[in-house]
């Protein structure tokens, strides 16, 4: 007991003091089978209001060492403590925070005292969610919590300490000064204790005396109150007789305050009787005039037109009104629609009329007059309609106003001008593009032959345009820029003008055709949105019944996005009908511009997409019919385009070089220039490089693989000549053009030229003085093995002789004659037109020269003092070289 109670004491002031926390139960266990490590299980709180508790793992290495904390778990992470048995005699008990831990008590004693103040706690400390206690004496620890005080949680005093109590301020100050009173009294504890008790006596004396002094007062008192019920009930009297006469003049007051109200309300109701009349006459009245108007109104005259307008929506605010519920059974009431329904039906029918006689005769007028012509500077202009807009500009609100009552003749109206108006346009586009097509047709070196289908009919001249081209055009996939066709036999050559003034004159032909159509599409789209008032939200039309007027509002209001939506399809709709073969047109020029010339395409490439992302930042944005058209042509050309890159590759792939003559450059070699300078003209400053790099990486993968191919097939010239002309060819063209996407394409021609020239070389020149060669690569064998230079001579078969007698081989004439033929040999394999001849004779030297200074060197190594030479000497060998370079 005192050993456990020295632990406590340690405990306290070691480890929970410092954390301001006080020990209230301890136990000495250990964990189950392991006996020799003991610790132990402390309960704890802290100073906070409400106290806090927690349950503890406290250790120490040794005897020496302090108590530390291992482990800290707080009360409410206990869910679960298991006693093993009320009244068992183990020790063991088990404790459930995020795991079990089983634990060996060191007593019972000890394992029921700690069980126990757990119980008090979780009681005490924890509200809700408390944990469960099994195979635990449940009475015993009931009854130590009946007895159990929160504010001494931690306190390890009797009982009787327990129940004491200390003094208050007041009663210690009032101790304090009957003790100063009585010094003696600390002394003479028997003397306090008598003087206190007569004092109290004495105390007590006085307080009866007081109590019977106070009798005729209380006597007195009663008196008076039984006077104060007297007066009370008299005033209660005459209280009741005020109220009765209250009563009586209260209910005179009720009477005239009904009358009064009556006939506030009778007023009231004339009141509104009257407004509801006078507002049901102002919303059903349009007036005599108006009615007239809307009879026999002249809609042709512009005067009586603004009437006949302000007429029609003054009988639409009417038919619309709202009226109050019961309105629509008054006979005055239906006879007034009833009218109304005749005026709306009679002027939609003279309207509509109206309307359709314009439309026939603007279609007529159409028909007969030439839609294109010149401009001051001669350029080509489609008629506008803003002549014919004008015109119908003042029908757009009774347009509105038809859309609205009849829905059903609306929409015939609408197919009514689409249909005339869309003939006119179809004519008017057929038109310019022929006149565009011909004016291109008799610039090209087809001039005699197209101009005489020219005479057919407008139908007729695509497919005789299309009969019309050559068979090399047709070879080529309709591009003039052929990379397989000899620079002789190209067709830009023709009398149509060099290749890039063609391609020119098409690029500004197209692009007048997109600035020509774009201004009038959008012309005629705005028209029709506001003639035929897309851009408004229908309201309800008079044919729905009169009572579902607030009905019809709120299914307006709930429907207007989705209706807003349908008016897109609507304009759509009626911008296809208006311009039926504007995609026809549009893609039978891209056609005609593709069999003209392939890289047209390219051209037409860039010109859609620019006039693309330029509508995508004009005011009519995106949405509008010619851009919606452009985006679709855009995907056309596009597939143009590849279709003649993917030509252009087949043609370089399948190409066939005739095999009796030396090679020279191939024409898709000497070709691509031509392309390349006109594609680079073309996308210059526009977002299609990537296009045209992909167009160049194709189109250089098949020429750098028919190089290739070529070389290998050749029978008259070596393919190291092949590979090494047009490598340089391709390398001198490219350092040219100076194009971003081809500088590794233009590394490798360059890698190929200089590895091919090498192996040319070392083929055809080789070793020229064979035989010595051999000699001198047997000495250098030697010397590998670890023979000295200096004793390379006293070799049998590497002597001096032997050395002379080889150098006696290659006299200077014979070198010379040899040269000779190895020039005619390197003239009749390369071409003339890329001028390498020099080149390779020149490095044929170098490599000769380099030869020469090696069997030079080795002699003077390997034969010093021996005044051994080669019978020509370096002057000589390069007067050889010169004088046949100069002969030839």
């Amino acid at each position: 007991h005192y050993l456990m109670a020295a632990i406590r004491h340690s405990l306290q002031s070691e480890v929970f003091s410092p954390a301001e926390e006080r020990l209230v139960g301890v136990v000495s266990v250990t964990k189950v089978g392991r006996k020799k490590k003991a610790c132990f299980l402390c309960a704890s709180v802290n100073s906070e209001q409400p106290p806090q508790a927690a349950i503890h793992q406290v250790k120490r290495a040794s005897e020496k060492e302090p108590f530390k904390k291992k482990h800290t778990w707080k009360l409410n992470e206990l869910s679960f403590l298991d006693g093993k048995g009320a009244n068992s005699s183990s020790p063991d008990f088990d404790l459930r925070f995020d795991k079990t831990y089983r634990w060996t008590a060191s007593s019972i004693a000890e394992k029921n005292a700690f069980i126990t103040c757990l119980w008090k706690l979780c009681h005490r400390c924890l509200q809700r969610k408390k944990p469960e206690f099994e195979n635990v004496d449940r009475h015993r620890l009931e009854e130590q919590v009946k007895g159990f005080d929160p504010s001494h949680l931690g306190s390890t005093t009797a009982p009787v300490e327990e129940a004491y109590q200390e003094l208050s301020a007041k009663e210690e100050a009032d101790l304090e000064k009957i003790l100063s009173g009585c010094e003696w009294s600390i002394s003479n504890v028997e003397a306090l204790t008598e003087r206190l008790t007569e004092e109290l006596s004495c105390l007590d004396d006085a307080n009866i005396h007081s109590i019977m002094a106070s009798e005729d007062q209380v006597v007195a008192l009663l008196s008076q109150m039984d006077k104060s019920l007297w007066e009370l009930q008299k005033i209660e009297d005459k209280l009741c007789t005020y109220d009765s006469l209250l009563q009586e003049v209260r209910d005179g007051m009720e009477e005239m305050d009904d009358k009064d109200k009556r006939l506030q309300i009778e007023d009231r109701n004339h009141a509104q009787l009257l407004d509801e009349v006078e507002s049901l006459v102002s919303k059903l009245d349009i007036g005599h005039e108006a009615e007239e108007l809307l009879r026999r109104g002249d809609l042709s005259n512009p005067q009586d037109l603004a009437k006949c307008t302000a007429a029609a929506l003054a009988l639409q605010q009417a038919v619309d009104a709202g009226l109050s519920p019961g309105m629509d059974m008054l006979s005055a009431v239906t006879q007034q629609r009833e009218t109304f329904d005749q005026l709306t039906w009679g002027f939609v029918k003279r309207l509509s009329t109206h309307l359709n006689g314009l439309f026939v005769k603007q279609s007529e007028d159409g028909m007969d007059v030439l839609g294109v012509h010149r401009s001051s500077n001669a350029a080509l202009v489609l008629r506008s309609h803003s002549v014919y807009h004008r015109e119908l500009g003042p029908y757009s609100e009774l347009m509105g106003w038809l859309r609205n009552v009849d829905p059903k003749q609306y929409q015939e109206l609408c197919k009514l001008y689409t249909a005339h108006m869309g003939r006119v346009y179809e004519k008017e586009l057929k038109e310019f593009v022929e006149i565009v097509k011909q004016s291109l047709i008799s610039k090209s070196h087809h001039d005699k032959k197209i101009l005489k289908h020219s005479r057919l009919s407008l139908a007729q001249s695509s497919l005789s345009l299309t009969k019309s081209t050559s068979k090399e055009s047709l070879r080529s996939g309709g591009s003039m820029v052929d990379l397989t066709t000899r620079a002789h036999d190209s067709p830009t050559r023709s009398t149509g003008g060099t290749g890039e003034e063609r391609v020119g004159r098409f690029d500004e032909a197209f692009l007048m055709i997109l600035e020509q159509l774009d201004p009038l599409c959008y012309e005629e789209e705005c028209f029709c949105r506001k003639f035929f008032c897309l851009d408004k939200v229908a309201t309800a039309s008079s044919s729905d019944s009169p009572d579902g007027f607030l009905r019809r509002r709120r299914k307006r209001a709930l429907n207007a996005q989705s209706q807003r939506a349908r008016i897109g399809i609507t304009v759509q709709g009626s911008m296809e009908e208006l311009f039926p073969g504007l995609e026809n047109e549009l893609h039978s020029f891209i056609q005609f511009g593709d069999r003209l010339d392939g890289i047209n395409s390219l051209s037409m490439l860039v010109r859609v997409s620019q006039h693309v992302l330029v509508g995508e930042t004009a005011d009519h944005g995106t949405g509008s019919y010619f851009h919606l058209c452009l985006g679709k042509i855009l995907i056309i050309v596009k597939r143009l385009f590849d279709r003649f890159v993917e030509r252009q590759v087949f043609l370089v792939q399948e190409m066939k070089v005739p095999k009796k003559h030396r090679c020279g450059i191939l024409p898709c070699v000497s070709n691509f220039e031509a392309f390349a300078i006109q594609a680079e003209n073309i996308v210059r400053g526009t977002d299609r490089r990537a296009d045209l790099d992909k167009a160049y990486k194709l189109l250089m993968d098949a020429i750098l693989l028919a190089i290739q191919r070529v070389a290998r097939e050749h029978q008259k010239t070596p393919s190291d000549v092949v590979t090494m002309e047009n490598s340089h060819h391709l390398y001198d063209m490219l350092s040219r053009l100076k194009i971003g996407g081809l500088e590794s394409v233009r590394e490798t021609a360059k890698q190929n030229y200089k590895s091919h020239l090498d192996a040319y070389i070392l083929v055809y020149l080789g070793k020229p003085l064979d035989k010595l060669s051999a000699f001198f690569d047997g000495i250098e064998d030697l010397v590998a093995s670890g023979v000295k230079y200096e004793e390379v001579g006293y070799q049998l078969a590497f002597s001096k002789a032997e050395l002379r007698k080889s150098i006696k081989e290659y006299p200077g004439e014979r070198v010379k004659k040899g040269l000779e033929a190895l020039y005619k040999k390197v003239e009749k394999h390369l071409c003339e037109e890329e001028n390498l001849l020099q080149v390779v004779w020149h490095s044929m030297q170098d490599d000769f020269i380099r030869q020469y200074k090696h069997f030079e060197q080795l002699i003077n190594k390997c034969y010093p003092g021996a005044n051994i030479a080669i019978e020509f000497s370096l002057a000589d060998l390069l007067s050889y070289f010169s004088m046949i370079a100069q002969q030839h």
